[in-house]
């Protein structure tokens, strides 16, 4: 261990929820080496690497973008690499993203081919345009999981196509905590984050409340959205905490460093979460929520 890299580990089983260390409960050896640089965002402090039960956590989503790909235009092609993935993602459904372009003479508008892979009952997708991969889930189990599910999507990707350049990497997770019995928040998200949601008599006639903070180290940007109310989340009765970890410059292209960044990102994601809540907010967390 050195100054900057903070752990490096070899043990026979993954980690059941980040990625600081693969090390799990009871596991004495592992086959993954890990060299995790634990001082990114170091102001984040430390998170504890157990499982959160029950968890806020409603989505993951993963996202790589890479310059256009003519193959990725086309049903034709999208087919193709849907053939590799279709064992974890049977379904294949078009998803056309409108793009509204303003220009001097007004605006316009053009319909960009978008396709989405999902497994049966909708919970992890692959979404594809002809620029971007990215992989999301509504159930979220363990880092690992998404791990292996980002190498197999970026293998069957680079076996369809051949680009050398990642022109972004982004992981954002996106959690939903609920209220109290009381409708308050206080005793599970930190108090400087509530604002005026604190008090009863803002909070009845609450429409809005939404945060958002960026900070930046080196390459990479750290996004924190936070709120609630009616026009911030459908069920008002839950606080947003939006948490998007991402490297805008491009780069040369390698699946392992890639996976690398995200599994960094992982865990900065994790310790502003935990940032961003009470020490005890778990023993408060309403049971059957989440």
């Amino acid at each position: 261990m050195d100054g900057r890299r903070g752990l490096r580990v070899t043990c026979d089983t993954r980690n059941e929820f980040t990625s600081g260390c693969f090390l799990s409960a009871g596991a004495a050896q592992c086959d993954v080496t890990c060299d995790v640089e634990v001082s990114m965002f170091d102001f984040l402090g430390s998170a504890p690497r157990d499982r959160i039960d029950p968890s806020p956590l409603t989505q993951v989503v993963a996202q790589i973008k890479f310059p256009s790909q003519r193959a990725l235009s086309s049903a034709d092609g999208v087919s193709e690499l849907h053939e590799k993935l279709a064992l974890d993602y049977p379904r294949m459904l078009p998803e056309p993203q409108v793009v509204i372009t303003a220009g001097p003479h007004g605006a316009s508008s053009a319909e960009v081919p978008r396709w989405r892979f999902t497994d049966l009952n909708g919970a992890w997708s692959v979404v594809l345009t002809a620029e971007s991969l990215q992989v999301e889930t509504t159930r979220y189990s363990t880092w690992g999981e998404m791990q292996d599910r980002l190498d197999r999507a970026l293998t069957s990707l680079t076996d369809t196509v051949d680009f050398r350049v990642c022109e972004r990497l982004g992981l954002r997770y996106i959690n939903e905590v609920p209220a109290d019995a009381d409708g308050g928040f206080e005793g599970l998200v930190r108090l400087p984050l509530l604002g005026f949601v604190q008090d009863p008599a803002w909070r009845r006639n609450l429409q809005a409340y939404m945060c958002q903070t960026q900070v930046v180290e080196g390459e990479t940007r750290l996004f924190l959205r936070h709120g609630t109310g009616p026009s911030v989340v459908v069920d008002s009765t839950k606080y947003i905490i939006d948490i998007e970890c991402s490297r805008e410059k491009p780069a040369e292209f390698s699946a392992s460093d890639v996976l690398d960044n995200l599994t960094e990102m992982n865990d900065v994601c994790l310790r502003c979460f935990y940032a961003c809540m009470e020490s005890d907010f778990e023993t408060r967390m309403p049971v059957g929520e989440g």
